[in-house]
């Protein structure tokens, strides 16, 4: 998969450019741009989707015996979390990805069956709240650039393209169609996600299965 000046390149590329860069610490306009934009954009794409490939299931940790006020639980904040999507028990895990990110329709997993939870971010760690003993956290977590798919790799590259257009060629025509292409390569990844694996035809949910 591409290296971060890869991807920088692409961008380049993107916005019509001629010029590329070696290193992100060269001392070219280009090599500047794409630096100070580049991690800002990375976390921004992370959060955006929960991607397949940097999605994760995590048993949680509980942190304190006297949690936030109003909630039952208090757990750590996994390390590398871009975005926590959804709190279940262990056996709630293959539901609740399917839901996320391998079926059209997130919502075919009822408000019902979704654990309340709140990230709270607090004066010396950020921490994770709800009223489920022994949770799970289905979240998105950062990856190398080893881990991208390629049309990710295509999303994050006109997005930074977009980031860097004004910076780089003065002309706000340019800079809105990079944003319009990233908007379009970015769907076009996230609708890989959905022709890998087959999901459950039908999710059975905790309230489906109490009903017998």
């Amino acid at each position: 998969m591409p290296s971060q000046v890869e991807i920088c390149n692409m961008a380049l590329d993107f916005l019509g450019q001629t010029v590329t860069i070696a290193s992100l610490t060269e001392a070219s306009k280009a090599a500047r741009a794409c630096a100070r934009h580049y991690d800002q954009v990375q976390s921004e794409m992370f959060a955006l989707h929960p991607w397949p490939f940097a999605t994760r299931a995590i048993a949680l940790a509980e942190v304190s015996d006297t949690p936030h006020p109003g909630w039952a639980y208090q757990y750590a904040y996994p390390a590398g979390c871009a975005r926590a999507w959804r709190v279940c028990p262990e056996d709630g895990v293959r539901m609740q990805s399917q839901a996320l990110w391998r079926c059209p329709d997130p919502d075919r997993v009822s408000m019902v069956d979704r654990v309340p939870f709140e990230v709270v971010y607090g004066s010396q760690q950020t921490c994770l709240v709800t009223d489920l003993s022994e949770a799970w956290l289905i979240y998105t977590v950062m990856t190398g650039e080893a881990r991208f798919t390629p049309l990710f790799c295509a999303a994050f590259a006109w997005a930074l393209a977009a980031r860097i257009a004004m910076p780089i060629t003065v002309e706000p025509a340019i800079m809105q169609n990079a944003l319009q292409q990233a908007q379009i390569a970015s769907l076009t990844a996230q609708a890989e996600g959905f022709n890998e694996g087959v999901p459950d035809p039908t999710p059975t949910t905790p309230s489906l299965q109490a009903r017998g």
